[in-house]
């Protein structure tokens, strides 16, 4: 990016034909330094939303691994049918969980759903999260539920 601002300055009142000109070149500037402050304060949290995405799906890449499970790439949209969330639970808890295979809003609720169930037998407490938040894609709740699962043994 490069933006170009230029001053113009009378030298006194009794001269009025002459102008200076400065010329300040103002190179690689991010755009939200030109934007009111406010706009700054919305990018700053999504820039803190993104990074949260990108380190839990690294983590659970590297959970799915153990498994020969394909990676990760858009967390929200790939935990949206339950079955990646469903197999993470299988990784980290040793036990195997029934699956809906349909495409439908039903089986993916269904999935979800077989998730949060056997969070809360193995004893991590759920806050305002259900199954309809997972498929809508409530990116806030589904990091919420996922930092749940990070912590030091939530799990058996």
């Amino acid at each position: 990016m490069y933006r170009e601002m230029a001053f113009f300055r009378q030298s006194s009142p009794l001269d009025r034909r002459r102008k200076i000109e400065w010329k300040v070149e103002v190179g690689d500037l991010p755009d939200y330094i030109f934007v009111p402050y406010e706009k700054h304060l919305s990018h700053s949290k999504y820039e803190r939303e993104d990074v949260q995405k990108k380190t839990f799906a690294k983590w659970i890449n590297s959970q799915l691994v153990k498994n020969n499970k394909p990676p990760v790439q858009d967390l929200v949209q790939e935990l949206r049918d339950g079955e990646v969330l469903l197999a993470l639970l299988e990784i980290l808890t040793a036990q195997r969980y029934r699956r809906e295979r349909g495409r439908m809003r039903v089986h993916q609720l269904n999935n979800a759903n077989a998730a949060l169930r056997a969070l809360e037998a193995a004893g991590v407490r759920l806050v305002n999260i259900s199954g309809a938040d997972i498929v809508d894609g409530n990116a806030k709740l589904i990091l919420g539920t996922l930092s749940l699962l990070q912590s030091p043994s939530p799990l058996p």
